[in-house]
């Protein structure tokens, strides 16, 4: 097994994955609130945070972090979640609805 292997491995465990999917939410994320990307974008949002972090900071996989993400521009994010990064960020296109992606969207921008 290489490193890499081992890393991707424990990233996926670290995030309660299973074939690169994060598990379903169990209990709500902080900070959820109304309006847009309110309380619809923080229960989306506990999809991502076994890997991004309940603040966005990393959680067990700390190059998930989404410190700093306002550099990205709404489109690069939405490109990001349908489409994944990289071999630990699955993508989400077609199990995230667009109304799902605009709330996590505006959801994580606050962080």
């Amino acid at each position: 097994m290489t490193l890499g292997s081992v890393a991707l491995a424990l990233a996926l465990v670290g995030c309660g994955a299973r074939g690169g999917e994060p598990s379903a939410p169990s209990s709500p994320a902080p900070g959820g609130g109304s309006g847009a990307g309110g309380d619809l974008g923080a229960t989306v949002y506990q999809r991502c945070a076994g890997c991004h972090g309940p603040q966005g900071t990393g959680g067990s996989f700390p190059t998930a972090s989404l410190v700093n993400i306002e550099r990205l521009t709404d489109d690069q994010i939405r490109g990001i979640i349908e489409n994944g990064k990289g071999r630990s960020m699955p993508a989400w296109k077609g199990r995230l609805s667009e109304e799902e992606i605009a709330a996590v969207i505006e959801y994580i921008k606050k962080f």
